[in-house]
């Protein structure tokens, strides 16, 4: 019940111009067949069609991404320039078109599985200007070692770091951000790479292009398989850069100590 309770607080409090009736109609339709159990793989995600190979994900995403807003930003722009890394099955690619539907995109997700779920909700729901790319954003160009489930495409856990659920090890195509930014004005930057996240913060700065991002919402992935504590780290670099930050964590493991949890960096150029 409270998280009943939390998800319609989150409807009622939108501020994004997003129709309160159609979220309410979203979420009761995803929430009622994960409860039930039946029903295909599609479903209604803010007039779209989303396929999502699970409820149980689906119910996630739409509750993190759609419900929540984490990824909201405003901008001056009607066709803001959005860059998308980790873009999973796609959740995240229609909310931005939604916001602004002139937006020009590009989604990135390393996964082949999960990639292939991505170009299908790409097409199916004919939207313009979205480039993807089915790669693994790191510090460096090449490959790199990509740790997933088997037959699970969209699974909220994979990434570039060995972890003890995900079994099977891929060698993926990598590029850095940086390249893929180039010399361009980035409107909004969404970082949701599992764990990799400070080498990439790192290499974007070292190279200068994070001075071309004006706003960005970063995934940060505090204590991913034990690894040391590199939040205070990030922020630095963003201060560095000319960046003011906003945080959002969870409620969960606050007094668990070396305990994994994720944290929300919202941060935007003081220049911009």
């Amino acid at each position: 019940m409270k998280a009943l309770f939390l998800d319609c607080c989150d409807i009622l409090q939108n501020k994004n111009g997003l129709s309160r009736l159609q979220l309410v109609s979203d979420y009761v339709g995803i929430r009622a067949r994960h409860l039930i159990g039946v029903g295909g793989p599609d479903f209604p995600v803010l007039g779209f069609s989303l396929v999502v190979p699970s409820r149980a994900m689906a119910l996630h995403l739409y509750r993190e991404i759609i419900l929540s807003q984490v990824y909201a930003f405003s901008c001056a722009s009607l066709n803001p320039l959005i860059i998308d890394c980790g873009s999973n099955v796609g959740m995240s690619v229609l909310f931005f078109k939604r916001l602004f539907p002139k937006a020009h995109i590009i989604a990135v997700e390393p996964d082949p599985e999960t990639f292939g779920v991505l170009q299908r909700n790409i097409s199916q729901n004919g939207l313009a200007d979205v480039v993807l790319h089915n790669k693994a954003i790191a510090d460096r160009d090449g490959t790199t070692s990509f740790y997933m489930n088997p037959g699970n495409p969209g699974d909220l856990g994979m990434s570039t770091i060995g972890q003890g659920h995900l079994p099977k090890e891929l060698v993926v195509p990598a590029v850095r951000l940086s390249k893929l930014i180039g010399k361009e004005r980035v409107d909004f930057l969404k970082l949701d790479i599992e764990g990799s996240e400070t080498g990439v913060v790192d290499e974007l700065a070292e190279s200068g292009t994070l001075l071309f991002v004006d706003q960005m919402v970063i995934e940060y992935h505090h204590h991913i398989a034990g690894r040391r504590e590199a939040l205070s780290h990030i922020l630095a670099v963003l201060v560095q850069n000319g960046f003011g930050y906003q945080l959002r964590g969870p409620d969960a493991n606050f007094r668990e100590r070396e305990s994994f949890q994720v944290v929300w960096i919202y941060a935007y150029s003081k220049g911009a």
